[in-house]
């Protein structure tokens, strides 16, 4: 069978690439274009296909006049067309996935901080809300009452058991992370300094558990024994420490049941060191914004008067 002459003329580009370092993907375009004419030429003289049929719809090569094959220009114009088609759906793809991934680092990184300033302002809060005023304050405040507990060897105690002395306060937990430690650790500090001063004062310390559930007589002296050896603790029932807080202004929160029965929890409490004279009548109240120091130097001053 004859070749046109534009097949001729392909053919023969295509030899002179193939000696000049022509490509792969070129030659192979020429031959495809071939084959194409000489198809283009059987058929030639049949209707085209129907424009509503399946083939319509889909994209397919660039087609030249006659039903020849396109030339090869057009092809590799057409395979280019396609491939950076194709190419942009990738990087499309590509940022969307990369934008996810940044979204998910910005929400963790933002997550913890946004907790952070949560309690930082909770903290605040609460600070100021137990914030002793440095002024002098008039009357007294209706602080303190009778109760019952048991200490640390299981012996029930009573106020009158603390006539004669002069007790210290402070309402707590043992599994506190954070708070109880660092208040107890600066009651110790305000204890000795104050006995030095004062040692005709018998200044006793108690901690009162607000937690009934979990602790008990030996945990709470295994965890004051970290602090100061003078503490007195004391535990007791739920309803005896409700009592107790009530009378004493402590605020407490309380576990849920399912909390409870997990025994895995945290207590919010107010945050206050109780003095109290002799004959255990409120004296005066520091929150946490007072430092050792400034208690001592407070204490000093009402014991002097």
């Amino acid at each position: 069978m004859m070749l046109g002459q534009r097949t001729w003329k392909l053919l023969r580009q295509a030899r002179v690439q193939r000696v000049h370092g022509g490509s792969c993907a070129t030659t192979c375009s020429f031959r495809e274009a071939s084959v194409q004419q000489r198809r283009g030429k059987k058929t030639a003289g049949f209707g085209a296909p129907d424009s509503g049929s399946s083939s319509a719809k889909t994209e397919s090569p660039p087609q030249a006049k006659g039903g020849k094959g396109a030339p090869a220009s057009e092809l590799e114009q057409y395979e280019m067309e396609q491939n950076a088609k194709h190419e942009k759906e990738e990087q499309a793809a590509d940022r969307e996935l990369v934008l996810k991934w940044l979204q998910l680092g910005l929400i963790g990184l933002l997550a913890p901080l946004a907790a952070w300033y949560t309690f930082s302002q909770q903290m605040a809060k609460r600070e100021a809300g137990f914030k002793v005023s440095e002024f002098k304050t008039v009357g007294k405040a209706a602080v303190g009452g009778n109760w019952t507990l048991v200490d640390m060897d299981g012996v029930p105690r009573t106020r009158a058991d603390f006539y004669g002395k002069w007790p210290v306060m402070y309402f707590g937990f043992t599994h506190c992370p954070e708070i109880c430690p660092v208040e107890l650790h600066r009651l110790g500090v305000v204890l000795d300094e104050l006995r030095k001063r004062f040692p005709s004062r018998d200044l006793t310390p108690l901690f009162v558990s607000c937690d009934p559930l979990r602790d008990s007589g030996r945990e709470v002296r295994s965890y004051l024994s970290e602090f100061h050896k003078d503490f007195v603790g004391l535990v007791g029932t739920p309803e005896q420490v409700a009592d107790i807080c009530k009378s004493h202004r402590i605020y407490y929160s309380k576990p849920t049941n399912l909390e409870a029965q997990e025994g895995d929890y945290l207590i919010d409490h107010s945050i206050a060191i109780y003095f109290f004279d002799d004959q255990f009548e409120f004296v005066e109240a520091f929150g946490p914004r007072w430092n050792a120091d400034e208690i001592i130097d407070k204490m000093t001053r009402i014991f002097n008067e």
